[in-house]
């Protein structure tokens, strides 16, 4: 379903609001650099496990709790990523990496 303000939602609902699984669209100008979240929704917010892809192809697979990344997940930065071709993988809280974790690059050398 389309809302309002271009944005696109499909999944299950409860109270008017989104609950369960779920899939939402941001709405860009450009269809082919979305940014969307796939995964689990409580009240309308992010919370459970989900996943999120950004435009520049940066992909976050992991818990959320109300909106916000909590707990263990994955990074993966796209190959244009300022880091390069890289992941973290490990905890995060208030949406930020903190605690255990590992930082991974990919590293290719030309002979």
């Amino acid at each position: 379903m389309e809302l309002k303000n271009g944005n696109f939602y499909e999944g299950d609902f409860k109270n008017d609001q989104f609950e369960g699984k779920g899939k939402f669209v941001y709405s860009t100008k450009d269809r082919l650099k979305r940014v969307s979240y796939e995964g689990d929704f409580k009240s309308g917010k992010k919370h459970g496990l989900g996943m999120f892809t950004w435009r520049t192809g940066v992909t976050y697979e992991g818990e959320y709790f109300e909106d916000e990344r909590i707990g263990f997940g994955i990074m993966y930065f796209a190959d244009n990523d300022p880091l390069g071709r890289a992941q973290y993988e490990g905890d995060w809280v208030k949406g930020k990496i903190q605690g255990l974790g590992t930082l991974v690059f990919q590293v290719i050398f030309f002979i």
